[in-house]
């Protein structure tokens, strides 16, 4: 089970939640899920400021078990879990003002998902609590079950470099120790990376380093974020606290790792760049910089289709100003860092300059334009039907708002994005 589920009651709680404001997030803020009362729903924002407000708060008798960007990069995806049993679930989408809506309901198949990742279709990937691999269906908010496994899902990541997903696996009795494994929806064959390994014990979550490629695993042991090479598959230490809880990455290449009641922004080399206060007693089981999503795709990427690309920055002040995509068949060696410390992660290959010199312009469709009022955009890839099917090559999008007032004249990086050329 990848949170520590057990009810656990604060005298002081209700008191120190009444203090939150109830406002609306903006780019930049930590959002975060609550799972202190497991008979209510929380969710939380931090700003800038330091300051923590009320996101939602409500669903008696549910808690957040996770919580993650929406593909509009304005509403937060969450996945709630029964509070008493254990034996149900839901899915569920909040908007920046707090309103909820339910997009699927989980029960005995998966009982609950404790994780969830989007793929290039648009369709989110959740990780259910019975070894039930799901995806979530962007169109019609069905549940799928692609592949069941025994153990427990507790988290899982799109692998970018193989078009796969990752998935982490907590088994239901002692020792524990955990197991990585990988799913290829071009084949729906199930793989094992790394089989009952005591290093990777009582997983919470996992993420891939896009600078090296490598997956990092958080555990409620220490060292609490772990890091296991993406070829040689061998295990070393990242950060040695225990209890990681929820860990997910921010535009910096950087990694928001929380514990129950703490939240850490650390590098890939392991060291602790900040640590976020936060002023109330907290059970924290998930983590993400609000906004973060700022480039998605969706559709069907074989020959023939169009593959829809969203632009949503994220930041009002972007209306009216010129945007610029590109593409690449990698994310390494990144193009580089902007003044602002994120990264766009595309490589500076023959695609990505074909791409951002706009030469080829009934392909790749509004690749270069002016967002709207809310910061946002359209464009697409007309993917050619002479193309032969079964490629399965990983392809990445994403690019730049242009101010020539910000900082290396960039005012927001669209951190890139997956999709897999079936």
């Amino acid at each position: 089970m990848k949170r520590f589920l057990q009810p656990v009651l604060v005298l002081n709680t209700a008191l120190l939640l009444a203090t939150l404001v109830r406002a609306q997030p903006v780019s930049g803020d930590l959002v975060i899920s609550d799972s202190l009362i497991p008979s209510r729903g929380l969710l939380l924002y931090r700003t800038g400021t330091g300051a923590l407000n009320t996101y939602y708060s409500g669903f008696a008798g549910l808690f957040p078990n996770a919580i993650t960007m929406a593909p509009d990069n304005s509403a937060v995806f969450v996945p709630f879990v029964e509070g008493v049993q254990y034996t149900s679930g839901m899915l569920a989408a909040v908007t920046p003002a707090g309103g909820i809506s339910t997009l699927a309901l989980m029960g005995s198949s998966s009982r609950f998902s404790n994780g969830q990742a989007m793929d290039g279709d648009g369709a989110f990937i959740n990780a259910g609590q019975t070894g039930a691999l799901l995806r979530l269906d962007p169109s019609t908010f069905t549940l799928a079950t692609l592949a069941s496994v025994s153990g427990s899902l507790n988290d899982v990541t799109l692998d970018r470099d193989r078009g796969t997903y990752v998935a982490i696996i907590y088994p239901y009795t002692l020792p524990y120790n955990g197991s990585l494994i990988e799913y290829d929806p071009a084949t729906a064959a199930v793989t094992t990376l790394l089989a009952g390994s005591a290093l990777i014990s009582y997983p919470s979550g996992v993420v891939q380093d896009p600078t090296t490629g490598d997956f990092l695993i958080s555990r409620f042991l220490a060292p609490g974020l772990v890091r296991i090479d993406a070829v040689t598959k061998a295990v070393s230490t990242v950060w040695n606290q225990k209890n990681a809880n929820a860990l997910s990455i921010t535009p910096r290449n950087t990694f928001l790792c929380a514990t129950e009641t703490t939240i850490q922004e650390i590098d890939g080399g392991g060291a602790v760049l900040q640590t976020y206060s936060l002023s109330a007693s907290l059970r924290i089981t998930g983590v993400g910089e609000y906004g973060s999503r700022r480039v998605t795709t969706s559709g069907t990427p074989t020959p023939g289709n169009t593959l829809l690309i969203a632009v949503h920055s994220g930041k009002t002040s972007d209306s009216g100003k010129s945007y610029y995509l590109g593409m690449s068949f990698s994310t390494r060696p990144a193009v580089g860092i902007f003044p602002n410390g994120e990264v766009l992660n595309l490589a500076t290959d023959d695609l990505f300059f074909t791409t951002t010199s706009n030469s080829l312009p009934h392909i790749f469709i509004n690749f270069q334009g002016v967002l709207d009022s809310t910061g946002s955009a359209q464009a697409a890839v007309i993917i050619p039907a002479l193309l032969p099917s079964g490629l399965n090559i990983p392809l990445h999008v994403g690019g730049v708002v242009a101010d020539p007032a910000a900082p290396g004249r960039v005012s927001t990086v669209l951190t890139s994005t997956t999709f897999t050329l079936r």
